[in-house]
C-alpha cells in the first residue's frame, strides 16, 4: 500500500494494480499510449527511492521490471543430463544466466528446478533446553566467528602490508566444532546442539524433461524489444551463428570439427572463443529448446511472403488469360515488384518493421497494385491502335487517365489512412498494415503514371508484320561486321595523294581497335539475338501449349457472360422478386454476423500447448511432482492412441515464491508442456486432436480436477469480459464474486468463467494471549522471532566455497515442526528456566489463509473474468450488468 500511494502520482499513469501473497508483492503500472517509458521508469525509481527508509524491516529493495512476468517467456530451455541437480542449477545460474543477461533486449533470465546448495544447522529442541541456549545466540556466534575483515594498512620500512582478520569456515565439519557457549567450564559446541548437514534449500518448483528431472531456463524480453531479434541472438549465443543447422528438433547437433583460423601473427587460433555455449558445456550436460515463440513468427512471415509472391504470379496469369499479349502482361508483371520495393523506403522512414501485419498489408495491396497499371496501359494501347506514335500514345494515354487513377487510388487510401491514428491496442496492431497498404498504393500510382507509359513506349519488333524489319536489322548487322565497313578502311579509301601515305601508320594502328570493338559488339549482340530467338520460339511453343486451356477459358468466360446477362435481364423483369431475394439474403447475413465470435486476434496454433492441473491446496511440491509424473505417462499413452508424436514433454510442478503467479497457483499446481512433431500435417488439426486426447485421458483419472488447456500467446490482453469488484470488506467481496461467478457461468455463450477468489493454503495460526505474555514477562515480538527462527529458520552467515557463497541456515528439524501440536510445544523463552511452551502464551490452531490480496486503483478488489464463444460482446456486457445489479441487491 505505501508503494501504491507513492506511485499513484507518477506522470502519465493510466491505472495501477497490485497482487500480494506470502513473501512477495507485485505492483503493475500501466501508462498512457506514447508515454516516454525511459522518463517514466526514472520517475518510478525516484518514487521508490523516496519510500525506501519507510519500508518494513527485512523487505528487500524493490525491483523495477520493464516487462510483465505474467506473460509467457520468449524461450524456454531445458538443462539436463547425467550431472547431478546441484551442478546443473549452479552452472545454469553462474554461467548460462550470466551470459544470456548481457544480450541486448533480454529483460530477465529465470532459473527453475534443480537443487540450490545450502548448509543447514538443524538444532534439536531438547538439546537447546538442556544447554539453555537460544537460536539467537547460535546465529550470533556463527556470524561473529565467520569473518573476513580488513584492518587497515601497516608500513614497515619500504614495505606496505594490508592487515586482514581472516577466520572463515573452511568446511562444514569446522562449523560443527564452533564453540557456542561455556557451561560450567565445559565448551558447548554447535554439534552438541544439533546436526550440520550439506543439503539443498526447500524446493518451490520441480521441472522434468521426458520424465527426467532437469533445470528450466526462461528468457523474457524487454517490453519494446523485437521478439525474433532477441530469440535469434539468444540462440546464436547458445548454439552458434549457424544455429539453424546445429539446432535439430530442439537439441544441439555440433557441426563437423574444423581447425581454428590462425591469428594475425600466424599462431594457431583459439577455437574456444568462437564455440557456442552449448559446445562448451561440461560432460554430462545438455541444452534443449522446449518452446520458442520466434519460430511461429518466422514461419508466418515466410508464409506471408510466399502468399504475396503466389498472388502476384496468379494476377499475372489472369491478366495474360484476358489480354492474350505478352508485352502488356510483362509490363504489368514488372510494375508489381517495382511498386512493392518502392514501398520499403517510406515504411522505413515511418518506423515500420517487416512483421506479419505489414507484410499482410503488402500482400493485400498486391491485388490492388495492378488496377492502376491496367487502366493506364489500356489507354496507351487504345491510342496506339488509333494510329498515334509510341511516344505520343504513352504521354497522351497517361495524361488522359491520370485523374481517374488518382481518384480511385485516393478513395482507397482514405479508407486505410484513418486507421493509423486509432489509439489503443487496436491502433498498435493495425497501424503497420494500414501504412503498408497506403504506401504500396501510392507507389503503384507512381508506377502506373511513370513506369508503365515508359515501358509501353518501347517499340519492340514482334509479330508477323515485323518480319521485314527484322530482316533489315540482320542485313545491317552483317554490313557492320564487314572489314570494308571499318572506320580505318573507309578512312584509308577517302584519303588521296600524299595524305593517304602520310596517315597510313595511323590507319594501320586503328585496325586492332576496330577489330576489338566489332568483336565486343558481336560478343554482346549475338547472345542477345540468341536469347531473342529463344524467347520467340518459346513464345510460339507456349502459345501452342496454352491454346487448349485458353480456349477452355474462353468458353467458360463466355458462359459466365451469357449467364450474367440472362440473370440481369430476369432481375429487371421481376423486380419485386429480386428485392425479396436481396432482403432474405441481407437478413441471413445479419443473423450470421450476430453469431460470429468477436476476438481481438485469432487463435494462434504453434504445435505447443500445456495442460494445467490443480491438486488439493497445500499439497507439497514433491507429492505434486510424483502425481504429475504419473499423469505424464497417461498423456503419452493417450497421444500414442491418437496417432500424435510429441517431440518433447516437459513438466513444471509448483510455483516460485518470488514469481507473479495466477490466482490459485502454488505448490499444488502443475503444468505439462507438449511440443508436437507436426511433420507435413496441419498444425491446427494435429494440435486439436492432441488436446482432445490428453483432456479425455486426464478426466478419466480419479482425483484430477478440471484440467485447463492453454498455449503460449504472442500477444496477451485482458479477458473479453472482466468485472472488477472493489470494496473494503473482504467477506462481502468474496460473496459478491461468488454470485457473479455462478450467475455468469449460466449465460449462453460464456465459457471459462474464472474468479480470483481462491481457497488459500492451510495455515497454522498463532494467536498470542497478551495477559499470559505479561504474566511471564515476555514480549510479543520476541515470541514471534523465536517461532520464526525455529520453524522457518534464519540465514546466520554464508560459507565460502571457491567463488560461491553458500547460505548457512539454522532451524529445527522438519519433524519437530510438522504439526500444530509440535509448534505449540516450542519453547518461547530459550536460555531461561523454567521453559515456557508456546501453548502457555498463545493459542495454536489450523485454518485456511488468504491466497492473495489484490488491489485495483488502490482499493481492495476481486475480479471475475470469462471467455466468449459465439456471443455478442455488447449483449454479454448488458447481461453481466444485470447480474451485477442483482448481486448488489442480494448483498
Amino acid at each position: 500500500r505505501p508503494l501504491e500511494e507513492n506511485l499513484a502520482v507518477v506522470a502519465g499513469l493510466s491505472s495501477y494494480r497490485s497482487v500480494s501473497r506470502a513473501g512477495t508483492s507485485d505492483v503493475v503500472l500501466e501508462f498512457e499510449w506514447d508515454t516516454p517509458m525511459t522518463f517514466a521508469a526514472q520517475d518510478v525509481r525516484e518514487k521508490v527511492d523516496q519510500l525506501l527508509p519507510r519500508l518494513p524491516r527485512g523487505v528487500e529493495r524493490p525491483l523495477l521490471l520493464r516487462y510483465d512476468p505474467a506473460f509467457d517467456p520468449v524461450l524456454r530451455l531445458g538443462f539436463y543430463g547425467a550431472a547431478d541437480l546441484y551442478r546443473l542449477r549452479d552452472y545454469g545460474e553462474n554461467e548460462i544466466k550470466r551470459r544470456l543477461e548481457t544480450i541486448p533486449g533480454v529483460a530477465a533470465v529465470k532459473i527453475k528446478g534443480g537443487y540450490e546448495k545450502e548448509i543447514r544447522v538443524e538444532l534439536k529442541e531438547r538439546l537447546l533446553r538442556a544447554e539453555k541456549v537460544s537460536p539467537e545466540l547460535v546465529n550470533q556466534r556463527l556470524q561473529a566467528e565467520n569473518v573476513n575483515v580488513p584492518g587497515g594498512v601497516l608500513r614497515d620500512g619500504d614495505v606496505e602490508y594490508l592487515v586482514r582478520t581472516l577466520n572463515e569456515f573452511r568446511s562444514p565439519e569446522e562449523i560443527g566444532e564452533l564453540v557456542v557457549t561455556q557451561q560450567g567450564g565445559r565448551a558447548v559446541r554447535l554439534k552438541d546442539l544439533g546436526e550440520v548437514r550439506v543439503g539443498h534449500k526447500e524446493r518451490d518448483v520441480v521441472t522434468r524433461i521426458d520424465g527426467a528431472e532437469s533445470v528450466e531456463i526462461e528468457i523474457y524480453k524487454e517490453a519494446d524489444a523485437n521478439l525474433t531479434a532477441v530469440a535469434q541472438a539468444v540462440k546464436e549465443r547458445l548454439f552458434g551463428a549457424d544455429w539453424r543447422r546445429t539446432l535439430v528438433d530442439g537439441d544441439y547437433a555440433p557441426p563437423p570439427a574444423t581447425p581454428p583460423a590462425p591469428t594475425a601473427d600466424g599462431r594457431p587460433g583459439d577455437k574456444s572463443e568462437r564455440k557456442p555455449l552449448a559446445a562448451l558445456l561440461p560432460s554430462g550436460m545438455r541444452l534443449k529448446v522446449l518452446s520458442d515463440q520466434s519460430t511461429f513468427i518466422e514461419g508466418s512471415l515466410r508464409e506471408v511472403n510466399e502468399g504475396a509472391f503466389q498472388g502476384a504470379l496468379l494476377a499475372t496469369l489472369v491478366l495474360f488469360a484476358f489480354l492474350r499479349r505478352l508485352k502488356p502482361t510483362l509490363i504489368i508483371a514488372v510494375a508489381i515488384p517495382v511498386s512493392i520495393v518502392a514501398t520499403f523506403a517510406p515504411l522505413y522512414l515511418a518506423g515500420v518493421s517487416l512483421n506479419i501485419m505489414s507484410l499482410g498489408g503488402l500482400a493485400l495491396g498486391v491485388g490492388m497494385l495492378v488496377d492502376n497499371s491496367i487502366v493506364v496501359l489500356e489507354a496507351v494501347t487504345r491510342r496506339r491502335e488509333a494510329g498515334e506514335g509510341v511516344f505520343a500514345a504513352a504521354v497522351n494515354g497517361a495524361r488522359e487517365m491520370s485523374a481517374a487513377v488518382f481518384g480511385s487510388t485516393l478513395t482507397t487510401v482514405v479508407v486505410f489512412l484513418p486507421i493509423v491514428f486509432v489509439e489503443g491496442s487496436a491502433g498498435q496492431i493495425f497501424r503497420d498494415q494500414a501504412l503498408a497498404v497506403v504506401f504500396s498504393l501510392l507507389a503503384s500510382l507512381a508506377a502506373a503514371l511513370v513506369l508503365v507509359p515508359m515501358l509501353a513506349a518501347l517499340d519492340v519488333p514482334t509479330g508477323a508484320a515485323d518480319v521485314g524489319r527484322r530482316r533489315r536489322a540482320l542485313a545491317a548487322l552483317r554490313r557492320y561486321g564487314r572489314p570494308t565497313r571499318w572506320p580505318s578502311v573507309r578512312g584509308f579509301r577517302r584519303d588521296r595523294g600524299l595524305r593517304r601515305w602520310a596517315l597510313l601508320p595511323w590507319r594501320l594502328a586503328q585496325v586492332p581497335f576496330d577489330a576489338a570493338s566489332r568483336l565486343l559488339f558481336f560478343a554482346a549482340a549475338l547472345p542477345a539475338a540468341g536469347v531473342a530467338w529463344v524467347v520467340a520460339k518459346f513464345g510460339r511453343a507456349l502459345g501452342f501449349v496454352l491454346r487448349p486451356p485458353l480456349r477452355l477459358f474462353d468458353l467458360g468466360f463466355s458462359f459466365v457472360q451469357r449467364a450474367v446477362a440472362a440473370t440481369l435481364a430476369g432481375a429487371l423483369r421481376a423486380r419485386l422478386l429480386t428485392l425479396a431475394i436481396v432482403g432474405v439474403l441481407g437478413a441471413a447475413a445479419a443473423i450470421a454476423y450476430g453469431g460470429l465470435r468477436q476476438d481481438l486476434l485469432p487463435a494462434v496454433r504453434q504445435g505447443l500447448f500445456y495442460v494445467e492441473i490443480q491438486f488439493d491446496v497445500g499439497t507439497p511440491v514433491e507429492r505434486t511432482d510424483a502425481r504429475a509424473l504419473a499423469l505424464e505417462s497417461v498423456a503419452r499413452d493417450a497421444l500414442a492412441r491418437a496417432g500424435v508424436v510429441p517431440a518433447s514433454v516437459s513438466l513444471v510442478s509448483g510455483t516460485p515464491r518470488d514469481a507473479q503467479a495466477k490466482p490459485g497457483d502454488g505448490s499444488h499446481t502443475t503444468r505439462l508442456w507438449f511440443r508436437l512433431r507436426i511433420g507435413d500435417g496441419r498444425v491446427a488439426e494435429v494440435e486439436d486432436r492432441a488436446r482432445a486426447a490428453v483432456l479425455a485421458a486426464f478426466e478419466a483419472v480419479p482425483g484430477v480436477g478440471a484440467p485447463v488447456v492453454d498455449a503460449p500467446q504472442l500477444f496477451r490482453a485482458s479477458q473479453p469480459l472482466e468485472v472488477e469488484i472493489t470494496g473494503a470488506d473482504p467477506a462481502r467481496l468474496r460473496e459478491a464474486a461468488e454470485i457473479l461467478e455462478r450467475e455468469t457461468a449460466r449465460l449462453p455463450g460464456v465459457t471459462g468463467v474464472r474468479s480470483t477468489v481462491r481457497r488459500g493454503r492451510p495455515e497454522i495460526v498463532v494467536r498470542p494471549d497478551r495477559e499470559a505474555l505479561a504474566r511471564y514477562d515476555l514480549k510479543l515480538g520476541d515470541v514471534a522471532a523465536v517461532v520464526r527462527a525455529k520453524v522457518q529458520g534464519e540465514v546466520a552467515t554464508r560459507f565460502s566455497e571457491n567463488d560461491r557463497r553458500i547460505e548457512v541456515r539454522t532451524r529445527l528439524p522438519e519433524d519437530e515442526t510438522a504439526s500444530a501440536a509440535a509448534v505449540s510445544q516450542l519453547q518461547v523463552n530459550p536460555g531461561r528456566t523454567p521453559p515456557i511452551p508456546l501453548s502457555a502464551v498463545a493459542t495454536v490452531e489450523t485454518s485456511a489463509g488468504p491466497a492473495e490480496i489484490r488491489h485495483v486503483g488502490g482499493r481492495r478488489a476481486e475480479i471475475v473474468a470469462a471467455d466468449l464463444a459465439g456471443l455478442d460482446l455488447r449483449g454479454a456486457a448488458d447481461a453481466l450488468a444485470a447480474i451485477v445489479r442483482r448481486a448488489e441487491a442480494a448483498r
